[in-house]
């Protein structure tokens, strides 16, 4: 499909179009060998940024305690075992975001698509569309882990976890050995196309594309009705109850609220 797009002209890198290809390190070999020959077509013909990415974790200390906490990393379109920089495809990917978030995924949570390929999508575009030379460093610069499980599985089982401490602990192993921090890297590094400087165009004004278009609509049908403890009002906008409003976003001052900051939309229509 991307092919095709790229064919007519519907893809346009002067505009910051980018193709990008979530590793989960668990896939098939001859996907590696066709989004390899795809990447190499879509950045050669059309000059178009191919983005391979993988999630991954950082550690970072929060409070003052040392946590993990997801992100990516760019990776190149060759083996690690040809590229320090390659993708990875021996499960290592996948067995991180298992050991992090301590359970498998299964048809009722499907956190696998979340965590390994729209968490870390979104945050790639996000730095993107930035206008930015690459993903910022993330992580400390300490060099090894400081993470506690013991102390990690009492605040588990404080919080209703429902593991013994000693399955807690063995589940999250997995994380003392990646590393601690994703070093600072650029997008030139990491495709064969140019990297535009600039990434950003004027959407089509009072449509759909112009974000003070969903602002006007949320105005026109948001509900403001008394919140229920009886302590101001509650507002029903696109981003939840009370929520951030597009109007806000519009105007860069939206509070932080960490469900839309990582990355997870309302609903699909209004990503």
């Amino acid at each position: 499909m991307v092919l095709r797009l790229a064919e007519r002209g519907h893809l346009k890198p002067e505009r910051g179009d980018v193709v990008l290809f979530a590793n989960t390190s668990a896939e098939h070999p001859g996907t590696y060998d066709f989004t390899a020959k795809c990447t190499e077509l879509l950045e050669q013909e059309y000059a178009l940024p191919v983005f391979w990415y993988e999630f991954c974790t950082v550690e970072d200390a929060v409070g003052g305690v040392y946590k993990r906490k997801r992100t990516y990393r760019l990776v190149k379109p060759v083996p690690i075992e040809d590229d320090p920089h390659g993708y990875r495809s021996r499960g290592e990917v996948f067995e991180e975001m298992l050991s992090f978030q301590s359970m498998l995924p299964n048809p009722h949570s499907r956190s696998c698509t979340a965590k390994l390929k729209l968490h870390p999508g979104h945050a790639l575009l996000a730095e993107w569309f930035s206008n930015s030379d690459g993903p910022a460093h993330e992580g400390h610069r300490k060099g090894k882990s400081y993470l506690n499980l013991e102390a990690t599985a009492q605040t588990y089982l404080q919080n209703g976890g429902t593991a013994s401490a000693k399955d807690y602990i063995k589940s999250k192993r997995y994380l003392q050995s990646v590393p601690t921090a994703r070093p600072k890297q650029f997008w030139g590094d990491f495709t064969e196309a140019p990297v535009s400087d600039s990434r950003q165009t004027a959407p089509p004004l009072n449509t759909p594309s112009d974000i003070n278009w969903w602002s006007q609509i949320e105005r026109r049908y948001r509900r403001e009705v008394p919140a229920r403890n009886g302590n101001g009002i509650s507002k029903f906008g696109f981003l939840g109850v009370s929520g951030p409003s597009y109007a806000q976003i519009a105007a860069n001052n939206a509070p932080i609220r960490n469900r839309y900051s990582q990355g997870t939309p309302a609903c699909d229509c209004t990503d």
